[in-house]
Formats: structure tokens, sequence, C-alpha cells
């Protein structure tokens, strides 16, 4: 069963100073090759988040730049609200970002699964706070599709693992419709092919 559409809405405040919902935009989901989609629901360039004059909203809804709803960048030097769908029986390779996550699954059973072997059963409502650490995502239904939502900040990489650490990024190279997904290691700058291939449009 394919899940509804999730609908982002945001609230500013007009000239009057009555609070409002601005006019709803679809968002724009990024395939994710054999796991599902991922769409940044919404982000901020810096923490705390500078809302005079609309201008949180402003570089959301740019086409450029780092908060631009179009970026599928994972982690970013502020904020990020994204929303992962996961189809049926779908796995995410094991990965860690330089991030603090907060995952909350609302739709489906997950399963998240860390390096150690440990795993543990997600049910709509139940939630992952994710510290930098090495983790994947297993949809545990084998005809259920399954949705995450996390808000993922940006933190300093852990000084105990600093020798080991991988900075790692999630970049997207689109042509048509066809993407692919790398992780990039920072420390090297050498890409580490996850899954697809860059397909001709």
């Amino acid at each position: 069963m394919e899940l509804p559409p999730c609908k982002r809405y945001i609230t500013t405040v007009l000239p009057d100073g009555k609070s409002v919902h601005r006019p709803f935009s679809p968002l724009i989901h990024n395939e994710l090759p054999g796991t599902g989609s991922m769409a940044r629901a919404y982000s901020i360039k810096s923490i705390p988040a500078q809302l005079q004059g609309e201008e949180d909203i402003k570089a959301y809804e740019s086409d450029q730049g780092v908060a631009s709803h179009k970026s599928v960048d994972i982690v970013g030097p502020g904020a990020n609200l994204s929303v992962v769908n996961l189809a049926p029986g779908a796995e995410s390779p094991m990965h860690k970002t330089p991030s603090l996550d907060f995952s909350v699954c609302v739709a489906g059973v997950v399963d998240h699964i860390l390096d150690s072997g440990e795993s543990i059963r997600l049910y709509p409502g139940d939630h992952v706070v994710q510290r930098e650490t090495n983790h994947k995502w297993v949809n545990a239904s084998s005809s259920e599709a399954a949705r995450l939502i996390a808000v993922i900040l940006q933190v300093r990489p852990s000084q105990s693992t600093d020798r080991n650490l991988y900075d790692y990024v999630w970049l997207v190279f689109t042509k048509g419709k066809a993407a692919t997904f790398y992780w990039v290691m920072a420390e090297t700058l050498r890409c580490h092919r996850l899954c697809g291939e860059i397909m001709q449009a």
C-alpha cells in the first residue's frame, strides 16, 4: 500500500499581526534507488533562525543555497526537517552522519539497526535520538511502505573517534529523473558508491 502524500504547512504573521497558514506547496521527493524517497520539508541555515522579514522562508523557497527546498544535503549548517519514505522490505546501507537526529516513525514498522548488531523495532510514535552513530533503516514489512520524519542538527565530529570518523555527506547527482547516491569521505575526498548507477536521461 502506498503512503498518502505528506503535507507541510508553514505559518507566518501578516502586517496586521494576525497569524496565518501560507499556501501549501508539494514536497519535492528525491528517489533513493532501492530504498524509497526523501524530501526536505523545511530547512534553516543557522541557529538561532532568522525569522524577521521571512528570511527563513525566502531561503527555503529559493532554488539555491544551503537551506533551499531543492537541496539534497542531509546535514546542513542549521537544521533540516526531512521526510523519508521506505518502500516495502527496503533496507538502507549502514551509514553515519555528523549530526544529532530526532527520528520519528509515523507510518509502518521500521527496524533501526546499529553496527554492534543491536536492533529495535519502531511503531508509529516511537522515535530515536541518534547521536552520530553508524546505523541503517529497514522496513520490517514486505508489503507495506513506512515513513520516518527526522529533525537533523549538525554537530562537531566526536573527538573520541576523530581518527576514524568519516564525515559523510549525501550527494545526489541527477540527470532527468534518474538519481545516484554517494557518501563522501571528507578526509580523503574519495567517493564510495552506495547504490544505483548514473543513468543517461
